[in-house]
């Protein structure tokens, strides 16, 4: 009995000790300095007094916005194709649909090709029915939409690594910008939180492009099968007479010239 009530209580002492530090441990998390957030990190408006501070600021908090709302804005420039190919039993990529249906339409004999540059143009061989040309042309406009975004976060990045530069130069030069010391510790702090979110935009920027240049190179695949810009007008022109009303391989040029020394006197 003696041993049990021993046992019992080392138990209990234990599960006393182990509440107790858990206890003083988050005393000592809850009195411990708090680090909070900068306000370029929370993509306020810093106004310094200072043009090349106040501008830097700004375009901090625009390049911060653009390279998050690239990944929402790329959502919706693929919902026109997901709502198309959404039926039951499709749980395929949204260009692997696409490739499907191009090789039905080539297998029916209409040709595809999309053009990236310089504008983002569905090009065909003859007219698909009306639920291929559905689909196609919700590729078309979510191909010119990934590429409109890729564009876009390739601008994005281009400021971001002219901020870079420009933030140095700003930490260089914010002695002598700011001779009072309490302004001065308050701009560099933030001067130094904006390395950070530079750092996080790239990413974002990077990735979100990279997402919607990888969407456009895939649906452009995707809907090769041969119908290129120069097979289309090869196409429009055999399709209607030349010369305004001549069929096509019909002349009406006079006969060759004779070679001769008289014809070339």
């Amino acid at each position: 009995m003696r041993i049990v009530r021993r046992l019992r209580t080392g138990v209990v002492r234990l599960a006393l000790g182990a509440a107790l530090g858990v206890a003083l441990g988050s005393a000592l998390v809850a009195c411990g300095p708090t680090v909070s957030r900068t306000r370029v990190e929370k993509g306020e408006t810093i106004t310094t007094g200072d043009a090349a501070y106040d501008t830097f600021f700004r375009e901090i908090a625009e390049v911060k916005y653009e390279a998050e709302k690239a990944g929402a804005d790329l959502s919706d420039a693929t919902r026109p194709l997901s709502d198309a190919i959404r039926a039951p039993g499709k749980s395929a990529a949204p260009s692997d649909a696409v490739r499907v249906e191009a090789k039905k339409l080539q297998m029916s004999g209409t040709l595809l090709h999309l053009d990236l540059v310089p504008e983002t143009k569905l090009v065909t061989s003859g007219k698909p029915d009306a639920p291929s040309e559905k689909l196609l042309g919700a590729a078309e406009q979510t191909a010119k939409g990934a590429l409109a975004i890729a564009r876009r976060a390739g601008e994005v990045l281009v400021r971001i690594t002219d901020l870079e530069k420009r933030r140095g130069d700003l930490v260089a030069g914010a002695g002598t910008s700011f001779p009072d010391e309490s302004k001065r510790a308050e701009i560099t702090r933030e001067l130094a939180s904006a390395e950070g979110v530079l750092k996080a935009a790239r990413e974002a920027g990077e990735k979100h492009g990279g997402a919607a240049s990888r969407l456009a190179l895939d649906l452009a695949m995707a809907l090769e099968t041969g119908a290129g810009s120069g097979v289309a007008a090869a196409a429009k022109k055999l399709a209607k007479p030349l010369g305004g009303g001549k069929p096509a391989g019909t002349g009406t040029a006079g006969p060759a010239k004779p070679k001769g020394d008289d014809f070339d006197k």
